[in-house]
This record gives structure tokens, sequence and C-alpha cells, in this order.
């Protein structure tokens, strides 16, 4: 899914990005501002050299003495302020791991999905969303729509009409597209759609959610979540059909969520 982020230049910061820049400034702040506070005797002029490295503490000239890629510190307060050091660059150190363990952009190694509160992949539909219940639509949710994405379609249909047995056509319960590509999911019995949303025709010739009414045997139910490279016009409340013909070229992923229903 699109994430906001902050802009920097000509770069976009992620969530993630942009805390872990703030977490390690506060910690690097943190540092500074309590060595300050818990040795405020100590008084620093750094005069640094290749050769001779020189600090001033308490009015003592001290030389740190190089060893290999190290330097060598004796003197008792630079010592306990040298511990202060390791202590808050090693929770920097932490913090930074902690931070880059979640993706660089919120969603890049996210799965792109679909999913429903009301039942798993594969279950059996509740009576409440079909024609033996209330037919209201089920709350679904999205996640993970890959970079690129500019829009989403749902196209949900039933392979096994008339007849599991012999199923003769494709029955379709439902068609939207246009979804904005940060859209999370759709609640239950939605009534208003997320903005720019546009409707196709099911099989009753009408737009809007139709629940599973099987004449015969269980069926399956399809609910198929595209990820699209564009925003595609006003097809004027298209059928299934047509709203697959002008996604050809632009479908960026297809994720399914199968339910199942047979009447009582």
């Amino acid at each position: 899914m699109q994430n906001s982020g902050w802009m920097s230049g000509n770069q976009s910061l992620s969530e993630n990005e942009y805390s872990l820049i703030i977490g390690t400034s506060r910690f690097q702040i943190c540092m500074s501002e309590s060595i300050a506070a818990a040795y405020p005797e100590a008084t620093w002029r750094h005069a640094r050299t290749p050769e001779a490295p020189e600090r001033i503490i308490q009015g003592h000239l001290f030389k740190e003495k190089p060893d290999g890629d190290h330097l060598i510190t004796t003197h008792p307060l630079e010592v306990r302020i040298m511990r202060h050091r390791i202590i808050c660059y090693s929770f920097t150190g932490l913090l930074l791991t902690f931070f880059l363990s979640f993706p660089a952009h919120g969603g890049e190694n996210m799965a792109f999905s679909i999913t429903s509160p009301a039942f798993g992949n594969g279950e059996g539909i509740p009576s409440k969303y079909t024609c033996e219940g209330e037919d209201v639509s089920p709350a679904l949710r999205f996640a993970g729509a890959p970079d690129g994405t500019k829009s989403l379609a749902l196209i949900v249909d039933d392979p096994d009409a008339p007849d599991p047995a012999d199923p003769k056509m494709i029955w379709v319960h439902w068609v939207l597209y246009n979804l904005p590509p940060d859209a999370t999911g759709l609640k239950e019995s939605v009534a208003s759609l997320p903005a720019g949303t546009l409707e196709g025709l099911n099989d009753w010739k009408r737009t809007g959610y139709g629940g599973p009414c099987p004449p015969i045997g269980r069926h399956r139910y399809f609910f198929k979540l595209y990820a699209l490279d564009t925003i595609l016009p006003d097809l004027h409340e298209p059928t299934r059909v047509k709203l697959k013909q002008a996604m050809q070229g632009h479908i960026l992923e297809k994720m399914e969520l199968t339910g199942s229903y047979q009447k009582r």
C-alpha cells in the first residue's frame, strides 16, 4: 500500500525512516547532554591532530595515545566519561537495529492480500451475507498493494453456476473499480464507498453487492482484488467482462479470497 512520506530534497522518507533519523538524533542529544550533566566539572577543548589529540580536563592537559586504531586513556574522569559514552552508543546501536528490522518503506515486504473478519479463506460464508440472511456485504480488508499501484478493483463472482456438478456460467455478485490505492478495506454492509470508487453491474443488472443464493449444491465465491498501475476512466457501470477488458495490461498483482455457501 502507498505510504505518505516526509520530503527531504528530492527524496521521500517513509515513516520508519523518519522515526529512525529522529530516534538516532535524540539518542545523540541524550549522549551529549547526559555526559555534560553527569560531569559538569569537565571542560573540553578539542585541539586534535593526527599526531597528538588533546583535551583539557579539570584544567589538566590530557593526551590520548594512539594504539593501532584505538586511543588509550588512563585519566580517571576520562575513563568514566568514556564508559558513559559506551552506554549511550550501545543504546543508539540497539535503536538502529530495532528500526532497521522493519521494511524501509511500509508495505514493501508486505504481501498483497484480501481477507475478511467474517470468514477465512476457503471457509463457509455466514448466512448473514447471503439471500437467506440480511444479504449485506461482508467486511473486507486490503493490505500490501505493490509499488506503482494507482487504483484497486474488486470483482466477486461464482464460477459454479448454476450447478457445481455441471457449471455453465460465471455469476457476478459485485463489481467495483478505481478504489484508492491506500484503501484498507470495506466495512460490512458498506453504504459509502471510498472517494473516487466507481461501480459496475452485477448479474442482477444492478450496482452494489448481491449475496450468494445458489440454486443447488455448494458454490464457491471468489473475492478478487486487483492492483492496477492506472486510474481507469468512467466506464459507465461496466459488466465484469468490460471491466476486465479495460484492466488488460494494467494489472500489477491479483489476490483472491474464497468462500463457499450452500442453501439450508
